[in-house]
């Protein structure tokens, strides 16, 4: 085994050779838990974790059934919080929600606009 010039990181001559380093690397113990870690360090990171900071997390304004309207980024975070305030599970509510605004876009046959008396006024990025 060698080492390539500086730009390139490759550390062995073909291909048949790299797959032997690699389960040498492997038979060492060198990856031994590093799915573990990827998982548990994915929990934590504001951009994967359960945050309001989560990359795929929209903005949403919803209306409970006494009227009153609350403004949420991450809804699935926020119906965790507020679980006392919904009937059903987290899925079922976040499930219904959703299914509002597809009806609204459209994108659905048999349209709710409502779900147990809660209200999507809008969404957004």
């Amino acid at each position: 085994m060698f080492n390539d010039p500086h730009s390139n990181m490759t550390k062995t001559c073909s291909p048949g050779c790299s797959r032997v380093y690699r389960q040498n690397l492997h038979e060492q113990g060198v990856y031994n838990g590093t799915l573990e870690k990827a998982h548990e360090a994915a929990k934590t990171s504001p951009l994967t974790g359960h945050f309001e900071t989560h990359m795929h997390a929209k903005s949403w304004v919803i209306q409970a059934p006494d009227g009153e309207i609350y403004k949420c980024r991450n809804l699935k975070l926020w119906l965790d919080e507020h679980q006392d305030m919904i009937d059903g599970t987290v899925r079922q509510a976040w499930d219904g929600i959703t299914k509002i605004k597809y009806s609204m876009q459209g994108k659905r046959k048999f349209k709710s606009y409502q779900w147990k008396g809660w209200k999507l006024l809008d969404w957004g990025q």
